[in-house]
């Protein structure tokens, strides 16, 4: 998650909150690094291009904008990382290359925004959140975490890119505009380094993550089976 305010200089009035802005790192460089892209929100998010250029967003006079980019988001009504969870039910978990990411509790994300829209404390600073796992997780560790949140031991399956950029356009073909794998997907998976800067982390007397992941996991697992959407 990325945190920066437009204007820094300027602070809500007496009894009014913050205005939040979102944004998230779904474009690549030229040289394959991630780069943040901010649309006004709410507003559509563009699909992520090599070169695509950074959408400005003007805030209204005298309001205070941190930029949010939140890393993996996860936990109970988010549908994003259900597949993986069905998936997990038959011992095996397809993943990109070799990496790593960064995760955070849906509950934990939404703490953080109510306390930036509360104080100016964080006003001028770049913050990136997260569980607070140092170095984030390797992918195969966070697909074996998964598979024990529904009580399976599963086997992390790395599969090349080559072959996720196949199964993107089998998808296409098989579901059409509601295809999940999608090729701009598949070159967002594929980046090997999705993890926060440790420097960048907010101050811990300004906010701390208190869901551990695995706890995390465990609990977005019972919501699944709960609504219907796990077996």
């Amino acid at each position: 998650m990325n945190l920066s305010p437009l204007n820094p200089n300027a602070g809500p009035e007496p009894g009014a909150s913050n205005d939040l802005h979102v944004e998230t790192r779904i474009a690549f460089d030229e040289n394959g690094r991630p780069v943040y892209i901010t649309v006004p929100a709410p507003g559509p998010i563009p699909t992520g291009t090599p070169q695509y250029a950074p959408v400005p967003y003007t805030p209204s006079q005298g309001a205070v904008i941190p930029f949010q980019a939140p890393p993996a988001v996860y936990g109970p009504h988010d549908r994003e990382i259900l597949e993986l969870f069905r998936v997990a039910r038959w011992g095996f978990v397809p993943l990109p290359p070799d990496g790593r990411l960064s995760v955070i509790a849906g509950e934990d994300l939404a703490r953080l925004l109510l306390t930036l829209g509360r104080s100016t404390t964080g006003v001028g600073a770049l913050y990136e959140p997260d569980d607070g796992v140092a170095n984030g997780w390797d992918h195969r560790v966070f697909a074996r975490a998964i598979g024990a949140a529904i009580g399976r031991r599963i086997l992390p399956l790395s599969i090349p890119e080559t072959l996720l950029q196949l199964g993107a356009r089998a998808d296409r073909l098989a579901r059409g505009t509601a295809a999940k794998l999608t090729p701009d997907r598949v070159r967002y998976f594929c980046h090997p380094d999705w993890v926060v800067s440790a420097d960048a982390r907010p101050p811990a007397a300004l906010w701390a993550p208190e869901v551990p992941t695995p706890e995390g996991l465990r609990a977005t697992a019972d919501w699944y089976r709960g609504a219907g959407l796990l077996k």
